[in-house]
C-alpha cells in the first residue's frame, strides 16, 4: 500500500504527535441527568494506515468514533455527560490513550475522576468493544454494550498483524489485560455482546464467555465483523432497563435474529414498518400483477 506506514513503530514522529493530544473527548449535556455514557473507538479509526489518512483523520478532522451520536436529541436530554475515547496506535488501549495518560490504570483511573457521581454506561465496537468491556469492569459500569468486541487478544496474536501485542505477550503489566474472561469472573457488570454469528473469528470470541453468567451474548444474523444491531437500535437499547433487556435476551437466547428483527423487538414504530412490508409482499405474490398496477393508479386518483 502507498506510503503506508508503521503504526506500532515506537519512534514514530507523526504518530507520537497524535498520542500527545488529549484523545478524548468530554460532551456536557444535560445538568439535570447522572447518566454517562463512555465511548471508545475500535481499529476503524482511520484506515488505511497511511500518513494521509492518519493526517487528514485524526489531526485535521479530530475523529472518534460514535460521536454523531451526541447530535441525537434523546442522548443529550437522557444523558448528563458524554465522553468518547479512541486509542490512534489501535493497540486495544494497552498503549492508554495518550503520553500521560500511557496505561490503562491510568486511564481508568481518569475515566472514574470524570464520572464520579455517575452511574456508567460503556460501548465500543470490535477493539472499542474490548475496551468498553474492560473499562467497563474497572469502572464498575451499570451497562457494557459490546459490538463484534474481542474478549481474548491471546486468540489473536500475530507476530505480522499485531506486533506490539505479540512483543508484550510476556509483560505482565501489559498482558494481565489480554484475556478479559478472568475479569468477567469477578465483575458483577452486565455485558451484552451482540455479534455476527456467521463469523468465525466474532463466534470463536463469543465462545470465551458462553459459560460467564454475566454476559449475555446476542445472535445477529451476519458474517460480517462489526456488523450487528441497526443505529436505530442503539436509542432504544442503550436505555432501558437491565430488567429489560434481560427478558429480551431470555426470549430470544440461542435463536439467530436479523438486525431489523431485533430493532422491531425493541421498537413499536418499527414493528409496526416491518408487518406493513410483510403485508405489501404477501399481496403483491398473492396478487396478479395487473391488478396491483390497478390499484395503485386508483390509489394515486383518491389522493
Amino acid at each position: 500500500m502507498k506510503n503506508e506506514f508503521n503504526i506500532w513503530k515506537q519512534d514514530n514522529t507523526l504518530l507520537f504527535e497524535g498520542y500527545k493530544k488529549q484523545n478524548y473527548l468530554i460532551k456536557n449535556t444535560n445538568p439535570r441527568s447522572k447518566l454517562c455514557i463512555v465511548f471508545f473507538s475500535g481499529n476503524g479509526l482511520y484506515f488505511p494506515n497511511t500518513e494521509e489518512e492518519f493526517t487528514k483523520t485524526i489531526i485535521q478532522n479530530n475523529r472518534y468514533e460514535w460521536l454523531n451520536i451526541s447530535n441525537d436529541y434523546l442522548f443529550r436530554r437522557k444523558t448528563g455527560k458524554m465522553i468518547f475515547v479512541r486509542d490512534i496506535y489501535k493497540q486495544w488501549y494497552i498503549k492508554g490513550i495518550n503520553s500521560e495518560l500511557n496505561t490503562i490504570e491510568k486511564t481508568a483511573d481518569k475515566l472514574k475522576n470524570e464520572t464520579e457521581g455517575y452511574k456508567i454506561i460503556t460501548v465500543g465496537s470490535s477493539a472499542g468493544g474490548f475496551a468498553a468491556v474492560l473499562f467497563g469492569i474497572l469502572l464498575n459500569a451499570e451497562k457494557i454494550f459490546s459490538f463484534s468486541g474481542q474478549f481474548s487478544l491471546s486468540l489473536i496474536l500475530n507476530e505480522t498483524e499485531t506486533p506490539f501485542l505479540f512483543s508484550e505477550k510476556s509483560n505482565i503489566q501489559k498482558n494481565k489485560y489480554f484475556d478479559l474472561p478472568v475479569l468477567l469472573k469477578n465483575s458483577s457488570s452486565p455485558v451484552y455482546y451482540f455479534f455476527p454469528y456467521y463469523n468465525k473469528d466474532d463466534y470463536t470470541q463469543a465462545q470465551q464467555v458462553c459459560n460467564i453468567s454475566t454476559v449475555f451474548s446476542f445472535r445477529i444474523d451476519a458474517a460480517e465483523h462489526g456488523r450487528t444491531v441497526l443505529p436505530e437500535t442503539h436509542k432504544y437499547l442503550f436505555f432501558a432497563k437491565r430488567k429489560t433487556i434481560n427478558k429480551l435476551y431470555k426470549k430470544i437466547n440461542h435463536k439467530t435474529i436479523t438486525s431489523e428483527k431485533f430493532l422491531c423487538m425493541v421498537s413499536m414504530k418499527y414493528t409496526l414498518y416491518y408487518l406493513y412490508i410483510k403485508l405489501k409482499t404477501f399481496i403483491k405474490l398473492l396478487l396478479p400483477e395487473k391488478f396491483v398496477l390497478w390499484l395503485k393508479n386508483k390509489t394515486r386518483r383518491i389522493k
